[in-house]
């Protein structure tokens, strides 16, 4: 039995507007799904038990979410990972900006998921060496930036929030729209949640 319960949560919906490029080329809510989808299906070939907060393609709000995560049943012994999958914007989605790169959130105070974010940007510098990485501090513990996100609070759960470059960034937007680079984010979330398991067997 693996020890690291995974929770895939996806960015918003498609009835939620904005959260898209500028050139409308890329969309946030079917790039969530559709690398989630692939995570999903590698992760449960691998042993892992993997739940979704919204297997549709609509909203169903933040606070729906977190009750979801929160009821999800776990054997003694186990833990609930939560990973939700966004990408970020520095500007309203109607222009180009300059900001991009990678980053993660937990929520405030300290547990297993600042250790999850460690192994992530060390995992991220493998497979995306040119990507800047968007730290809040060099220190290990530190690296997450963190808020009171209303995904990230659900009681009794490890959860991240991965922002996966800029959508409103044209040098990120071209990865997103890469089908290489998408196998790539899928396969290091994959060695995320592989890591997070082998730590809780250390």
């Amino acid at each position: 039995m693996k020890k690291v319960v995974v929770i895939l949560d996806y960015a918003h919906g498609k009835d939620v507007a904005g959260k898209r490029s500028p050139c409308g080329r890329h969309e946030e809510w079917r790039w969530s799904r559709e690398r989630g989808r692939c995570i999903k299906i590698i992760l449960q070939a691998i042993g892992f038990t993997v739940y979704e907060t919204n297997p549709t393609d609509s909203e169903i709000g933040l606070s729906k979410r977190v009750r979801i995560s929160e009821n999800i049943p776990v054997e003694e012994g186990q833990i609930k990972f939560f990973i939700s999958l966004h990408n970020n914007a520095a500007g309203d989605g109607t222009k180009w900006m300059s900001a991009r790169g990678m980053e993660i959130w937990t929520k405030r105070g300290v547990d297993l998921a600042d250790d999850f974010s460690d192994f992530y940007f060390k995992i991220m510098r493998e497979w995306f060496p040119t990507v800047p990485m968007r730290l809040n501090s060099p220190i290990n513990g530190q690296k997450d930036k963190e808020g009171n996100l209303a995904v990230l609070k659900a009681a009794g759960v490890y959860s991240v929030l991965i922002e996966h470059l800029f959508q409103d960034n044209k040098a990120d937007v071209e990865l997103l729209l890469d089908p290489t680079q998408n196998k790539k984010f899928e396969d290091a979330v994959v060695d995320l949640v592989e890591k997070a398991e082998k730590f809780m067997n250390e």
